[in-house]
């Protein structure tokens, strides 16, 4: 698993958003698909797919 943090509020000006940009890489969806449950446990909303097929978001 990897998990990458992008940073996008280093921008001079630019206020900090209350949204994180987070990606996690998994070697398959069948275990991607079990992380869903362990994110939400620890507090993370899933908010499905958004027409992006294979990716998650929350």
């Amino acid at each position: 698993m990897l998990i990458q943090h992008f940073v996008s509020t280093s921008i001079v000006g630019c206020y900090a958003k209350l949204i994180i940009d987070i990606a996690i890489g998994v070697e398959s969806l069948e275990y991607g698909e079990q992380l869903t449950t362990v994110l939400c446990n620890i507090g993370y909303i899933y908010d499905g797919e958004r027409d992006i097929t294979g990716r998650h978001f929350f």
